[in-house]
């Protein structure tokens, strides 16, 4: 399977650098057989670094962290200035009734525009001051946070005498990072009973897939779309191209030069079992959420003619409810992405197509309906508008508000699976 972290010292510092899969995705599986060992650390620098997910991040601070690291603290790319309005941001605690001795975490950040480092100290703090009193056994933290905010909790949670620490991963589902007692991680796990109390699951999710050529503005406009929803509903966006994916710290980084060095050295090809995992990961994500926000790959652009659902991919492609096709008006390709849907019987889940026609001008939009399907119009779909906006401008919020309700409700009444028993 390979390594997915490498660990070295020198003198009273301790590195550890997350490692890419073959496939991109580590299965949590692997801190069930390969956990990082936290030997001769204590009074030590540990640093975390390393394209990694949100559980290797907790698991690493959490062992490290009992082992009485001196200090753990993360090296991430740098990004721009953050902001301070915290607007859709939360920190919680919740304590279910049945079990007094359990706590979920919750913890809610904007991704965009990123929130500056002293305002998520802010928020973050009381919390983990609350958790030291409260000294749970059992903690899962869990919600729309950084590898880093992760990180913190951990540390505290153990630090506070938790003896087992979940994490609550959109890609992976429940992962346990610690265990002070049988030492059994890994996952997905099932969700224990009073999590179910704490984090009731959505009754009628809904998976909106944004789909079209590369290039098009599809990532831009689903973090569009993710700002809007995060205001009123549990939502999440999920990157589904396992090649290049579009991660937050890369539409925010201020280096233009150095995002796609770091980008493309990430760059894997597809394989089958990335594209299982993909489809697998949409199946799990979809239970958690009211709205998920699929953004698909654009295909095989290298051939002729284009392969838009290469073989295999079209796994990906069924876990999605609806379909949302983005086209460039003076390059349309909505047709073709029709033609191709309809190879797999998925053409009935087309809802919408939007023509980006300035991708320069400011964000904007206009929708409506024709012959069933919504059509409109969306300008500022260059990803440098991510970099530039403070928040979503007025206009485009307002017609979104008008477009995307109607259009989730009316796929919910047609949606094909409701939530999967745990």
């Amino acid at each position: 399977m390979g390594e997915w972290f490498r660990a070295k010292q020198s003198g009273e510092t301790v590195w550890i650098e997350f490692q890419l899969s073959r496939d991109r995705y580590w299965p949590p599986s692997v801190l069930e057989s390969d956990p990082i060992p936290a030997t001769s650390v204590s009074g030590c620098e540990v640093i975390l670094t390393g394209p990694g997910a949100v559980w290797m991040y907790a698991h690493a601070a959490a062992v490290h962290g009992a082992a009485g690291a001196k200090e753990i603290r993360l090296q991430t790319p740098k990004g721009k200035p953050g902001n301070d309005d915290l607007t859709g941001c939360r920190c919680e605690i919740r304590r279910p009734r049945s079990d007094a001795a359990s706590v979920l975490f919750w913890v809610q950040l904007r991704s965009l525009p990123p929130l500056s480092r002293h305002i998520i100290e802010q928020l973050l703090q009381p919390k983990l001051d609350e958790l030291q009193q409260l000294k749970p056994r059992e903690i899962v933290i869990g919600g729309r946070a950084s590898n880093e905010v992760y990180a913190r909790v951990a540390i505290a949670a153990v630090r506070s005498g938790a003896l087992r620490v979940y994490c609550w991963s959109a890609r992976d589902g429940l992962v346990a990072v610690y265990d002070a007692q049988s030492g059994q991680l890994g996952g997905p796990v099932r969700y224990p009973v009073w999590l179910k109390e704490a984090l009731p699951l959505p009754e009628r999710p809904v998976v909106l897939g944004v789909i079209g050529d590369p290039n098009v503005g599809k990532s831009t406009l689903c973090h569009f779309f993710d700002c809007y929803l995060q205001r009123t509903q549990r939502a999440w966006k999920l990157d589904c191209d396992g090649q290049a994916p579009t991660p937050n710290w890369y539409l925010s980084m201020v280096d233009e030069a150095q995002a796609k060095r770091l980008r493309d050295a990430q760059k894997r090809k597809w394989t089958s079992e990335m594209e299982e995992i993909i489809a697998d990961q949409l199946r799990r994500a979809r239970a958690l959420f009211d709205v998920l926000v699929a953004d698909l790959p654009g295909g095989n652009h290298a051939c002729q003619p284009p392969e838009r659902i290469p073989p295999g991919r079209e796994i990906m492609f069924r876990e999605v409810d609806a379909f949302l096709i983005v086209q460039r008006q003076d390059r349309p390709t909505a047709a073709d992405w029709l033609q191709e849907l309809q190879r797999h019987r998925l053409e009935s889940r087309v809802v919408a197509i939007l023509d980006s026609i300035r991708p320069d001008l400011k964000p904007a939009l206009t929708v409506r309906i024709e012959n069933g399907i919504w059509r409109g119009e969306v300008c500022g779909l260059d990803r440098s508008w991510l970099k530039k906006l403070d928040r979503l401008p007025d206009a485009l919020a307002q017609e979104l508000a008008r477009f995307l309700p109607a259009l989730l409700e009316s796929t919910r009444s047609i949606s094909r699976r409701d939530v999967a028993e745990r």
